[in-house]
């Protein structure tokens, strides 16, 4: 595969970031080794040369390594139907808890049992909360008929809590869908791409439009909102499905529930002329 096709594939960000993730990877672990060598050789002073090294290297981690790999980790696990994901709040929470649990199970300390157990309490009541906030919540749009590139246009949202007694809160709807089947080129890159790949790699992936945040919505209720939404450019939007979220009570989760929706097409048209001579207007 040349280069140019690769590119279309990978972004130079994500190359850029592949190269530097190996390098400062390989890096630690070459320091770590002579570390190691230091010490059974009973080299103090290059031991703490190479401990210091290494923890730099550590540094240069978690800055250049380990926020692209949540990002794209977050990116593909929202192209999948998992009902949650840990947020950066419930992560950091979740490594304090093994932290504290290992300190407790070693010292035998009771206050860090204490909490201990408060935080795995917390974390509990969170996942439940959000999970019955989601449950029997139901949602309607409505796009108006005509729609034209880079020009705003209304979205009517209903959304339906069905739930008798428990409320819902700080629940975001999204609109998923497609703007084409395939990626750009796609015939051209599976004459060179491995059959079994294709299918995953030329795929087309989906792109979410956020609708709007509803902070309450009571029992037995309807809350209906007017929101607004810009294409850039023309084309066509095929709807696939609906995506409503919470990260209610504590921010550990966030918690998604996916609702079939009827596959539409949303035509955009091309953006107005007249709209085009105002902007060439302001421009001169």
């Amino acid at each position: 595969m040349n280069v140019r096709l690769l590119l279309k594939l990978v972004s130079k960000q994500d190359l850029r970031n592949f190269v530097v993730g190996i390098a400062v990877v390989v890096g630690g672990l070459a320091l770590a080794g002579l570390t190691l060598y230091a010490h059974e050789a009973n080299e103090s002073r290059l031991a703490g040369i190479a401990a210091g090294l290494s923890l730099l290297f550590i540094l240069l981690i978690l800055i250049f390594v380990i926020p692209p790999l949540a990002k794209r980790a977050s990116r593909e696990a929202s192209q999948m139907n998992l009902p949650f994901e840990f947020t950066l709040a419930g992560s950091v929470v979740g490594v304090l808890v093994l932290v504290v649990g290992f300190s407790a199970w070693n010292t035998g300390n009771n206050l860090l049992f204490i909490v201990l157990s408060v935080m795995i309490a917390a974390m509990l009541v969170g996942f439940v909360a959000g999970w019955l906030v989601l449950r029997k919540l139901d949602i309607r749009i409505r796009f108006p008929e005509t729609i034209y590139a880079c020009e705003a246009f209304p979205i009517t949202l209903e959304i339906s809590n069905r739930k008798r007694l428990f409320p819902a809160f700080s629940v975001v709807a999204e609109v998923r869908g497609k703007e084409r089947e395939t990626i750009e080129n796609a015939d051209e890159i599976k004459d060179t791409v491995p059959a079994f790949l294709a299918k995953r790699i030329l795929a087309a992936p989906h792109s979410s439009i956020t609708l709007d945040h509803t902070s309450y919505i009571p029992p037995r209720s309807t809350a209906e909102r007017q929101v607004s939404h810009l294409f850039d450019r023309r084309g066509r939007f095929k709807i696939s499905d609906f995506e409503l979220s919470t990260g209610f009570p504590f921010g550990f989760f966030r918690h998604r529930r996916r609702l079939e929706a009827n596959e539409a097409d949303i035509v955009i048209f091309p953006r107005r002329i007249a709209d085009a001579a105002k902007i060439g207007a302001a421009v001169a």
